[in-house]
């Protein structure tokens, strides 16, 4: 596999911050690569940056250093200028940081309702992830005048960190392949236990189940992604075409689906893309899981190349920085790796598999 050299912190940060923050940081305004306007670099090249500065987080051991990827990721997350998806992308990866002083940022973005809801979502995953902001959790899952997105990760997140103070986390014994995630991602939800005597159609049944929680709705969507194969593949896929309750639960769906990066993806994904009507939060995340698919890249790539003009800018950025990471990273090499939110194999999402040199 080849090896990636990580770029210097500095210039990582200077990609997502504006000069005038950047002693806020940690890093001198007299940088070189110092802007004032990050938010006009190309999309790709501040992704890259974001999940490289995760990469400096979990394998640093200067702890000023590590404080400083955090707080760039904060300032990246707050700053208006970088549009949508970066700065949702910067705040999933604070939340798989797991840094609990990276909360209270979080919060304030989750807290602004003029802010956008793809990006108060993943405000309140990151904090389920943290383990932090139960009691604005509470309140914003009960508030019917929030959008779905915010809402409904708001219940799914405080079902989370209710499952997690009770104790349930690593108390239930390894019984099956569905309970053991082979992936680098911190879940928004656990396997159940009982799953192990459920089989694929169960699961998929339980996954469509409109009037079942959301939480235990995801519980049997990661149960089907641990346990993998392509019967599971089709099911995710099936729920991905034919659910109509909820386009969080699509999006999370199709995220799964990138993880996996099984080509039978590939028809459901491209059908959620090509769908009038659907929601941006889906068709985004449909872009970035074909970009991570393995042994179809030219259709995929045909795909993305179609889509990148589109109308939807989270969806035009989404294509073209999966067709970005392919040009980076080289098909052969993060085609092999599987990991986090940014599915693009976990070229940008987990870096540490690539920098190991195997």
């Amino acid at each position: 596999m080849a090896t990636f050299q990580q770029p210097p912190t500095e210039v990582l940060i200077c990609s997502l911050v504006p000069a005038a923050e950047l002693e806020d940081v940690g890093i001198q305004t007299k940088c070189a690569f110092a802007t004032q306007t990050p938010g006009d670099l190309p999309v790709a090249q501040r992704m890259r940056a974001a999940y490289w500065l995760k990469h400096a987080y979990d394998n640093g051991d200067d702890e000023a250093e590590k404080r400083s990827a955090r707080r760039a990721l904060e300032r990246a997350a707050a700053h208006a200028p970088h549009g949508s998806l970066l700065r949702h992308e910067c705040a999933y990866v604070l939340g798989q940081l797991r840094d609990a002083q990276a909360a209270p940022a979080l919060q304030t973005i989750l807290c602004d309702t003029a802010e956008d809801a793809m990006l108060r979502h993943e405000c309140a995953e990151a904090l389920g992830a943290i383990g932090e902001g139960d009691a604005v959790l509470e309140r914003l899952s009960r508030d019917a005048s929030e959008p779905f997105e915010v809402r409904q990760t708001c219940e799914i997140a405080r079902d989370f960190l209710k499952w997690r103070r009770a104790g349930s986390e690593g108390a239930a014994p390894i019984a099956c392949a569905c309970m053991l995630s082979p992936f680098n991602s911190h879940d928004p939800a656990p396997p159940d236990p009982a799953h192990v005597n459920w089989s694929c159609d169960q699961l998929e049944d339980k996954l469509r189940d409109a009037s079942a929680d959301m939480f235990e709705r995801y519980r049997c969507m990661f149960s089907l992604r641990n346990r993998g194969g392509e019967d599971c593949v089709r099911a995710l896929g099936r729920t991905l075409s034919c659910d109509q309750s909820s386009p969080l639960l699509r999006h999370e769906v199709a995220f799964v689906l990138g993880q996996l990066q099984h080509p039978a993806s590939l028809e459901y994904l491209e059908a959620s893309l090509r769908r009038k009507g659907e929601h941006a939060i889906v068709r985004h995340e449909a872009a970035e899981a074909a970009g991570a698919l393995e042994g179809c890249w030219e259709a995929c790539e045909k795909l993305l190349g179609e889509f990148r003009n589109d109308a939807d800018v989270v969806v035009a950025q989404s294509c073209e920085v999966a067709l970005d990471a392919a040009d980076y990273f080289g098909r052969a090499s993060f085609a092999q790796e599987k990991a986090g939110h940014f599915n693009l194999a976990g070229a940008l999402g987990d870096l540490a598999v690539a920098t190991s040199g195997d």
